[in-house]
């Protein structure tokens, strides 16, 4: 087993595992929101604001520094089209989970503590979480075909 193939397992793992939660979080938002339950809601925004941190934000960082290592094990090249793509998808992802579904959830977490879960204020920066858990989705199924189909190389 080469360094380079044990590389790629924890690449595909960390994005199974990132992917894969995130699309799982997106159907349970959908179902949630449908049942009209703040409490239910609040609940989830909490939990998935918990496994943002301790699960999708560690399998990030080793989908980022596995697919960095395999640019330098392998025959690939920072300057490849794919590779820059996935890059650049993966500082969207992360400026936008910093600048938008952080804060936001510190002032979910905030304001549940004093208003509760009924709160305007606290459903719709739920909302805003969820709208955008969806554009990183997106971009990062984005990154999975970019992965899959190299275009450029």
């Amino acid at each position: 087993m080469s360094l380079y193939s044990v590389l790629l397992f924890a690449h595909i793992l960390g994005v199974v595992v990132w992917v894969g939660g995130s699309v799982s979080l997106q159907v349970l938002g959908m179902r949630v929101r449908s049942s009209a339950d703040p409490q239910r809601m609040a609940a989830l925004a909490t939990d998935a604001e918990w496994m943002g941190i301790r699960v999708y934000m560690p399998a990030a960082g080793v989908v980022l520094l596995a697919g960095i290592a395999l640019v330098f094990t392998g025959s690939w090249s920072f300057q490849q089209l794919w590779v820059a793509l996935g890059i650049v998808a993966f500082a969207f992802s992360f400026i936008l989970g910093a600048a938008v579904v952080g804060p936001t959830a510190k002032k979910v977490g905030e304001r549940l503590a004093s208003h509760g879960p009924e709160d305007s204020e606290v459903q719709a920066s739920i909302r805003k979480i969820f709208l955008a858990s969806r554009i990183e989705l997106a971009v990062l199924i984005f990154i999975v075909f970019d992965m899959a189909v190299k275009p450029g190389a």
